[in-house]
């Protein structure tokens, strides 16, 4: 068995806080355990450690690094059973609100509220096939282009996720983050087109990006927009990197970043305000942002998004998961289309637990 494997299943029975993770496309799977049960917060951005953050950034958890012990281990892919044994399929009450919401947005788009809204939903599933190592597995196996985390601490619960969406990465000089928006499905026999709404949406958060660092760099590169591949979904991605002044602040820069257009909306303050009025659910550390903080000379952290809160018996057996799932908003939206999108979205996570457990 997997020495971080074993250790986590040693770790959580004992309640203490860990985080196992593998990073986007490599082969490498890396934990942090902490030595005790405390929940320490981050400050002034200088900590070092692993940081996990809430959305509205009233809540943010550090693993200090001098109070854990790290694993670094090869990856192992875990074997998935080919056929699922249930579909899970969308929770359809959760409907005719969400398209509300979507038309409220909308709405506000036309008064000229806001110019563009990141609007989302959760839904809750039973789950009876897993243990929290064999889910994780499951996840960082099916998944190879994301970043799969499990962080868990008993104060706070226990989220796992995979998704590649960098919030910001600063090492030595060097900056770098990226511009993520738009969603499809992907269709092997049909090349990705994007549409007007979908690249203008795209836009939104480059702009806003560039914008905000361009007074904290001393040089800024924007890469053409690409096609990012998430599970079976693809969005339009763009890079944008620079050198960092000698003012640089790490604090101001990712109160600047956060939370960016693709989560939140533009402008940051009103879009936020409506989300937090009308969205009618607390996204916790959805839509927040995690990794590494000040290690080995490096940040580099995530947006947290395909991600679930999970519930466990004491016997570690997951029992439920809240999925949480949205997507960006413009004038041009349509309803309809905008709950289609959750769905899919959905499925990245739905998927996984629909399989049988095998580890």
């Amino acid at each position: 068995m997997s020495l971080i494997v074993d250790k986590v299943s040693r770790h959580f029975n004992e309640q203490l806080p860990f985080v196992v993770f593998r990073k986007p496309n490599t082969n490498r799977l890396e934990a942090y355990f902490q030595n005790t049960n405390d929940l320490f917060t981050v400050s002034e951005y200088s900590e070092e450690g692993f940081v996990f953050a809430s959305f509205d950034i009233s809540k943010i958890y550090i693993f200090p690094k001098d109070d854990c012990v790290y694993i670094s281990e090869i990856f192992c892919p875990a074997y998935v059973e080919k056929e699922a044994i249930k579909v899970i399929n969308p929770d359809i009450s959760l409907k005719e609100n969400h398209i509300s919401l979507v038309q409220k947005g909308i709405q506000a788009i036309e008064k000229q509220y806001f110019e563009k809204i990141v609007l989302s939903r959760k839904e809750e599933i039973e789950v009876s096939n897993f243990t929290i190592e064999a889910l994780y597995l499951q996840i960082a196996t099916q998944y190879p282009e994301s970043y799969a985390y499990c962080w868990y601490h008993p104060k706070v619960g226990l989220w796992m996720g995979a998704f590649s969406e960098q919030l910001v990465k600063v090492k030595d000089t060097f900056l770098e983050t990226a511009s993520v928006a738009g969603t499809q499905k992907i269709n092997p026999e049909k090349a990705v087109s994007w549409s007007q709404k979908e690249i203008k949406e795209q836009l939104y958060v480059t702009d806003f990006l560039v914008s905000n660092l361009q007074n904290e760099l001393e040089t800024i590169v924007v890469s053409e927009p690409t096609n990012m591949i998430a599970g079976k979904l693809v969005h339009l991605k763009t890079v944008i990197t620079g050198t960092i002044k000698e003012t640089f602040s790490l604090k101001n820069i990712i109160a600047l970043l956060h939370p960016t257009p693709a989560v939140c909306g533009l402008p940051k303050k009103e879009a936020m305000a409506f989300i937090l009025q009308n969205e009618k659910y607390d996204r916790e550390f959805y839509a927040g942002f995690f990794g590494e903080l000040n290690c080995n000379k490096l940040t580099e952290l995530y947006v947290n998004l395909r991600c679930m809160k999970l519930k466990f018996s004491a016997s570690s057996q997951i029992q439920t998961a809240t999925l949480f799932m949205g997507g960006g908003i413009t004038k041009e939206s349509e309803p309809i289309k905008e709950w289609e999108e959750t769905v899919q979205k959905s499925q990245t996570l739905k998927q996984i637990l629909s399989f049988k457990e095998s580890i």
